[in-house]
């Protein structure tokens, strides 16, 4: 997981072989050639794609472009597809017992090994259980601000704001202010519950990064 800016006529290329690529824009727009496609895909903001390993790619900017990228080592069974799409556009899931919006931006096949949730807060709204999951997650604040649990560390979170978090770390969330919050978070999918590892309650098991102020980490 990283952030991409780039300037006026910047390019980029496919990543190493066996990896795979997710890119959501945050700001600017970007145009991705795709070997197959009939034709290059703009994507602006709000909008994503995926690349699965082997997709031969490229992507330009005529102006610039913010971005957030996820790569990793593809590890899913099967062939998966190319995906693009704007947020939007991706249908509200059912969240039984919750009150927040649940958008799913990755395909729910075993072929695609992770997942993207878009999910959104209205002020005053919260998870309504403490979670613990045996997958790991990588969230940015998209908007708006609120509190965040990690084990037994309370966060103040903000649009612009990073969290990592283990297999197994305990983690709630809170929306605060007048402004509804919006995440993006990652979660493998592939992981065996049983194999996976358990990280305990200590310093390594989540941290939480703050992109224009101090932070301390869980």
């Amino acid at each position: 997981m990283f952030f991409a800016k780039l300037g006026l006529n910047s390019t980029g290329t496919s990543p190493a072989t066996g990896v795979e690529r997710f890119i959501f824009v945050l700001g600017g727009e970007l145009t991705l050639d795709v070997v197959g496609e009939n034709a290059p895909v703009q994507l602006t903001y709000n909008d994503y794609a995926y690349l699965p390993p082997g997709q031969e790619h490229s992507l330009s900017t005529s102006s610039e472009a913010s971005l957030l990228v996820f790569e990793r080592r593809y590890a899913g069974q099967g062939s998966p597809d190319f995906v693009h799409g704007h947020t939007e556009d991706s249908p509200l899931l059912p969240v039984p017992g919750e009150v927040f919006r649940l958008r799913k931006l990755v395909p729910q096949t075993p072929a695609y090994d992770f997942n993207i949730h878009i999910m959104d807060f209205s002020p005053g709204e919260h998870l309504n259980v403490k979670e613990m999951h045996y997958n790991q997650h990588g969230l940015l604040l998209l908007a708006g601000k609120g509190i965040y649990r990690l084990n037994e560390d309370w966060h103040a979170v903000q649009a612009g704001d990073v969290i990592w978090m283990a297999p197994y770390v305990p983690q709630w969330y809170a929306a605060l202010g007048t402004q509804p919050t919006r995440y993006l978070i990652y979660k493998d999918t592939t992981l065996d519950p049983l194999e996976t590892p358990w990280l305990g309650q200590g310093a390594a098991a989540s941290a939480c990064g703050c992109a224009a102020r101090s932070c301390n980490a869980a």
